[in-house]
């Protein structure tokens, strides 16, 4: 019959009721590999031996609330990343569009004064040909 391991043995005796518990502990024989349970004089309180435990006996349970404990802490740090992620997108998205909040009122002024220089132009070409029509007729009433 193999020994049991040390994970093995603490289940078994967290199985037994709280006022029968010894103190437990595993003592490392010369074969590393192997170790053998060993029980003292002092008696401890369920609590005492495992303050998540509880008396239950449940160490598996344990194990399961440690590794959604730690997951969840992981996650927070996820979060958190993703925060700090999304924060300096945002930022970045926000200084992107007031760059281009300026280059578009930099268009629109531009276009405000090309506007300007046409309907300038134009109406110096209407008053040159409306001068003109003026002094073809006037040389043709001239002449008549």
């Amino acid at each position: 019959m193999s020994k049991p391991s040390k994970r093995n043995f603490s289940r078994i005796i967290s199985a037994i009721p709280a006022a029968c518990v010894s103190f437990v502990s595993m003592k490392s024989t010369k074969d590393s590999r192997t170790c053998t349970p060993s029980l003292s004089m002092t008696t401890y309180r369920t609590a005492e031996i495992d303050e998540g435990n509880r008396g239950d006996g449940n160490e598996v349970e344990l194990e399961e609330q440690k590794r959604t404990k730690e997951n969840l802490r992981k996650r927070m740090r996820e979060v958190k990343k993703l925060d700090i992620t999304t924060d300096n997108l945002v930022k970045s998205l926000e200084s992107s569009l007031k760059e281009k909040e300026h280059e578009v009122k930099q268009e629109q002024q531009r276009n405000r004064e090309l506007d300007a220089k046409f309907k300038n132009l134009l109406q110096e070409k209407v008053l040159k040909l409306s001068f003109k029509k003026y002094l073809i007729i006037i040389t043709q009433r001239s002449q008549s």
